[in-house]
């Protein structure tokens, strides 16, 4: 199958969507899918095409990274509808299936790299995203365009392409600040493993003009947050609220015995009484809070740590396995959970007979599938890994997989953040009983 056969199924796989969407919610219905972050991205893109620059509705703001508001920006500074920005949403999310198809031809087999494609071509909840005003699908593009630019580096060692994998990293890091220096660290660890193709010196001079790149691609938006703000830092979302608001709960409700949910409201009440003047506009939008909150989560993470990573380790067993299905539900019928047990609620208590006759719900039904495909998935991925243990592009792309699992991993555990590992996970699927063009 050729890349281009790729690229057309993909995009008459999401266009379909897009059409069944708007036939049933209108224009705007990209609006209300899947969380209400749209609207404060489109805030952003809209003051930047006005001259404001970042201002998230009228508040200057480091909430949100600057490369997905500026794709965004173009959209009002040409003046076009915004149901467009779906539609290239549609378009970068089949490119991206024609890159995991160039990736899998070059590295692996042709047909890991058409498996990849298409799985990624059809996978529901990518393609559910893609029709939204949310910033994953420009980041996984980019992410996967970074790994293609990578694969033509380590092949040819050329500097050309060291600098084009740089900048390309750089942009992703500055649409979704995802451990950014952990994500150039790995790409240099795996250049080392061409010790016999390159000489040290060739390596230390590509690595470097990547490095240099990477961190000149990055530095604006730094400085532009210490000049601003004060702080070197790529937004306060990390601290405030992916450790900050999930870690000390738990620390909470262990020092006070009270449920997850009681200790939540605790934990905010309390940030509101021993911050002076609190300002919930300097929490989302500044960095003000972070040194202090910085702090408080290291003291709960050495007092805790035991319980709080195996609360997220158990958070990640039945996370692993979400599926996605569930967003669609929500959203073309609400009410298809109302009055019903979830089914891990129900086998969590060990009504096994109520579960089997649960399943009598075509969607809880379609949930279960959902966790089958995804073991058959994990299955023969972790085959792959064993039996290709020797291979270099297998332990890339573990790595990459892993490392986007394990960022994802905090209660509630969402599939939205796990999604950034499919083209990792595709990869190794379709590379199972492949024969490798890449060995080292």
């Amino acid at each position: 199958m050729k890349w281009w056969h790729i690229f057309l199924i993909a995009l008459a796989v999401r266009f379909l969507l897009l059409a069944l969407l708007w036939n049933q919610f209108g224009d705007q219905f990209y609006l209300d899918t899947v969380t209400g972050d749209a609207p404060g991205y489109l805030s952003v893109g809209q003051s930047i095409a006005e001259g404001r620059g970042f201002q998230y509705h009228g508040i200057t703001s480091a909430l949100r990274t600057p490369i997905y508001p500026l794709f965004l920006s173009v959209f009002y500074f040409f003046h076009l509808p915004l149901w467009l920005v779906p539609v290239a949403h549609d378009i970068l999310g089949a490119m991206t299936a024609v890159l995991l198809t160039l990736i899998g031809a070059r590295w692996l087999s042709q047909k890991a790299g058409t498996t990849a494609g298409l799985l990624w071509a059809f996978e529901p909840y990518n393609v559910f995203l893609d029709n939204t005003v949310m910033s994953e699908t420009l980041f996984i593009f980019l992410l996967v365009l970074s790994l293609y630019c990578f694969c033509r580096w380590y092949d040819s060692g050329r500097n050309k392409f060291s600098a084009i994998t740089g900048f390309v990293l750089g942009t992703t890091v500055l649409t979704r600040p995802i451990a950014p220096f952990v994500l150039a660290a790995v790409f240099l660890f795996f250049l080392i493993l061409r010790r016999g193709k390159i000489n040290l010196g060739k390596a230390v001079i590509s690595g470097g003009v990547f490095l240099a790149v990477f961190s000149f691609t990055i530095m604006p938006w730094l400085w532009r947050n210490y000049r601003v703000f004060g702080a070197a830092d790529f937004t306060p979302v990390p601290i405030n609220y992916a450790f900050y608001l999930r870690i000390m709960p738990m620390a909470v409700s262990i020092e006070r015995n009270v449920t997850p949910s009681e200790a939540s409201l605790i934990v905010d009440r309390e940030l509101h009484d021993k911050i002076s003047n609190f300002s919930s506009t300097k929490f989302d939008h500044t960095f003000e809070y972070v040194p202090q909150l910085k702090d408080e989560v290291l003291v709960a993470l050495k007092r805790h740590w035991p319980v709080i990573i195996t609360n997220h380790l158990a958070v990640l067993v039945p996370g692993i396995f979400v599926t996605g299905w569930g967003e669609f539900f929500n959203y073309f019928w609400p009410t298809w959970n109302q009055n019903d047990p979830w089914l891990t609620g129900l086998l969590r208590q060990g009504k096994y007979v109520e579960a089997l006759a649960a399943l009598g719900n075509p969607f809880k039904l379609i949930l279960v599938l959902g966790v089958i495909v995804w073991v058959y998935i994990y299955w023969r991925v972790l085959k792959t890994v064993i039996s290709k243990r020797k291979n270099s592009a297998v332990w890339l792309l573990m790595v990459f997989a892993v490392l986007f699992i394990l960022l994802a991993v905090q209660p509630p555990m969402n599939v939205r953040y796990r999604m950034s590992s499919f083209p990792f996970l595709f990869l190794l699927f379709g590379a199972y009983e492949a024969r490798f063009k890449m060995r080292t």
